[in-house]
């Protein structure tokens, strides 16, 4: 899931368009004011949620390959494992 964050809707469906959409679904955050309530205050920022809504890890900036491997990967096979 997504969440676009303040940008205009139309630029932010080209650019899906152009570099392609990982998101199941997005949401449009145009007042600014759900991402103030997740405390976001990087964009883009990730987080990984479990099965129950309980956010287990935030990401701020881009997710790199390194991330990948040693941060996130790890997390959602624990995740994974404990459902």
């Amino acid at each position: 899931y997504g969440i676009n964050y303040k940008d205009n809707i139309q630029e932010a469906i080209k650019l899906l368009e152009l570099s392609g959409n990982p998101f199941y679904s997005i949401g449009i955050d145009s007042s600014g004011l759900a991402s103030i309530d997740l405390g976001v205050y990087g964009v883009p920022e990730t987080f990984i949620v479990d099965g129950k809504g309980n956010i287990k890890y935030r990401h701020v900036g881009p997710i790199l390959k390194h991330d990948l491997n040693n941060t996130i990967f790890p997390i959602l096979k624990k995740i994974d494992n404990n459902d």
